[in-house]
């Protein structure tokens, strides 16, 4: 047998040791996975050396620098530059090892630690967002001239305009709108000299939002017109897209008659439905209630009249349709959704909706048509986890005795799931619920259920992925292992022994 960086005996008596001994067993896609999962657990405790150590182990080269990158980040996030760099040199791949050395550089501006992140800013060939960081860790600072002179130094205009758009919302966040404004309109300024379209439109879209946000409706509205002027012209399949974000943008910013050219202007039936939902979503925020409801009938009508040789995207098309009927749910048509949502071509959309009503419905405080929602899904691993969010959305509105009784439900449900991932999945879930509940006892079971359904997994890379994630679950809530999962993990590190 190769040799161990993890030792057997901690292996036998260390969830997250025991996951990396047995990650030290696979070779190649399936050893990265493993150690993508089990390095997670070292970095938290800070243990940096077994960190790397274990990711130089990984045979792919790419995935192998791809640890050692977050490994190095870790390492500048706890001050130790000297290892981080030292990190960052052993990426193989030049294109990684910058991005290394950059990602370092931009942890050691937000930590106030420019002086450093500058040094090695220099020996980058494109530093830009370093300085983007630098900036906005001296507009936080309120040292607004040394904010400037970095973003005099980028060059690169999308990175410049998102620095300002992030130094806007520090000044906002800091009450500061009048010095927002300023940067998004240097921001959109900059948007101007972005030469990629579509780069140049979600500018202009998230300049508009902001601007919106930040109380300055009549300059959003200037940037959300000039975004559907360009989009007008924009010859790409994303162009109605950007039109709908475009017109939802105007209305939002309080130009209905600006936002009514954007919409017309829209081809694609997709995007116009798309278009109708963020209105409906509009509507309602302004108290328009029945002219929400109304602008979303109308969006699942034009959604429904798109023919098959009409669709450009089909997954988009069915994913709107899960959209739509959880809105109906959201504005208190609940049947409505819940039908609508029965529906959808896609089972998998057509969960995900019935799972996100029955949530919705729970959190307005109507348990009954939550419960109807939740019979709906036909899958029973699904329906599990809805029931989870649901007893989430019950405890949220105060109702805690309501919430365990449905995490108590969902417990003895979890043997009908064929899947052992999701079983193993759902029994951690609710372990830690259970905690947040004070049932030491019952999460401590639930635990012991998920551990009991790891060794039962055949294939090792999810056997020591799933491990590592209960580590996480044992160390939180305070559980030690037992006798019997002792002897489990014994087992389980005995049986890659050969003789």
């Amino acid at each position: 047998m190769s040799e161990h960086l993890i030792s057997a005996d901690d292996a036998r008596s260390d969830l997250t040791s025991c996951a990396a001994f047995l990650a030290e067993t696979l070779t190649g896609d399936n050893r990265a996975v493993a150690m993508s999962a089990v390095l997670p657990n070292y970095l938290e405790k800070n243990d940096v050396d077994t960190a790397a150590e274990l990711a130089n182990t990984v045979d792919d080269p790419y995935m192998r620098d791809r640890l050692l990158q977050i490994v190095a980040e870790k390492c500048a996030e706890l001050g130790d530059d000297e290892y981080a760099l030292q990190l960052a040199d052993a990426v193989e791949e030049f294109g990684t090892r910058s991005q290394t050395y950059e990602k370092i550089a931009v942890k050691k501006a937000a930590a106030g630690d420019i002086d450093k992140a500058l040094e090695i800013a220099e020996t980058l060939t494109h530093p830009d967002s370093v300085y983007a960081a630098a900036a906005a860790k001296y507009a936080l600072l309120d040292d607004n001239g040394s904010a400037k002179e970095m973003l005099d130094r980028i060059e690169f205009a999308p990175e410049k305009v998102y620095a300002l758009i992030g130094i806007a919302s520090v000044k906002f966040d800091a009450g500061d709108a009048d010095s927002a404004s300023d940067a998004l309109d240097q921001a959109a300024e900059t948007a101007e000299s972005i030469d990629h379209s579509e780069e140049k439109l979600r500018a202009f879209r998230d300049i508009g939002n902001l601007f919106t946000e930040i109380g300055s409706e009549h300059k959003a509205i200037l940037v959300f017109e000039k975004m559907s002027e360009f989009a007008e012209t924009f010859d790409s399949v994303n162009r109605d897209g950007f039109l709908a974000a475009s017109a939802v943008g105007l209305l939002r910013a309080g130009s209905e008659e600006f936002s009514d050219r954007s919409f017309d202007l829209i081809e694609d039936k997709t995007q116009i439905a798309t278009a109708l939902l963020g209105i409906s979503r509009e509507e309602w925020r302004t108290d328009k209630r029945d002219e929400a409801i109304g602008s979303l009938e109308e969006s699942l009508s034009i959604l429904r009249s798109q023919k098959e040789n009409e669709t450009r995207d089909t997954a988009a098309k069915n994913a709107l349709f899960g959209s739509i009927a959880i809105q109906f749910a959201g504005f208190g048509k609940d049947e409505r959704g819940i039908e609508i949502a029965h529906d959808n071509e896609d089972d998998g959309q057509q969960l995900s909706a019935l799972a996100q009503i029955a949530q919705i419905t729970a959190t307005q405080g109507n348990l009954d048509v939550a419960r109807q929602a939740l019979n709906a899904i036909f899958e029973d691993a699904h329906r599990i986890f809805a029931l989870i969010g649901v007893s989430d959305a019950v405890k949220k509105n105060g109702d805690e005795t309501a919430a365990l009784a449905m995490l108590e439900e969902t417990d003895s449900a979890i043997g009908s799931i064929p899947q052992l991932a999701s079983k193993i999945s759902a029994y951690s879930e609710i372990s830690n619920r259970y905690t947040a509940f004070g049932q030491t006892d019952k999460a401590r079971t639930a635990a012991a259920n998920a551990f009991t359904s790891i060794t039962e997994l055949r294939d090792t890379a999810s056997r020591s992925a799933n491990l590592a994630e209960l580590a996480n679950i044992y160390e939180q809530s305070g559980f030690e292992l037992n006798d019997e999962e002792k002897e489990q993990m014994m087992m389980l590190v005995n049986a890659t022994f050969t003789y």
